[in-house]
């Protein structure tokens, strides 16, 4: 439901040249995840959807600022829940290549700290 809601969101705004706050809709997301105990290739499947919808977004945005355009989407986030669940589940491997895939990605400071606890968790 929400990525429908971010699509129709992201459209109206891209026709009009603004930016779209659209934080309400991606903090009902962050509240959608998995269970820890659900088998990761749930995760993997929901969170692969999720970047899906992240690619679409930004390339919408493409004439935003890097730093505007980090607002637009949750793509650390998504990355160090999907490492934490792997960690959880004994697959340190996967939790490492997640967290690889973020690379230097823009992020605000509370998503570096949890990134860099995560990874500090792993090893």
């Amino acid at each position: 439901r929400e990525s429908s809601q971010l699509l129709v969101e992201t459209n109206a705004h891209v026709s009009r040249q603004t930016v779209p706050d659209l934080k309400t809709l991606l903090t009902a997301w962050k509240h959608r995840s998995p269970n820890l105990f659900e088998p990761i290739s749930e995760w993997e499947d929901l969170f692969l959807w999720r970047s899906n919808i992240f690619d679409a977004i930004t390339s919408n945005f493409g004439w935003v600022e890097p730093g505007t355009l980090a607002t637009l989407h949750d793509r650390p986030h998504c990355c160090i829940t999907l490492s934490r669940a792997a960690r959880k589940q004994d697959l340190k491997e996967v939790s490492t290549f997640t967290m690889s895939s973020l690379g230097d990605s823009i992020m605000d400071v509370d998503t570096a700290f949890l990134k860099w606890r995560e990874e500090v968790t792993t090893y």
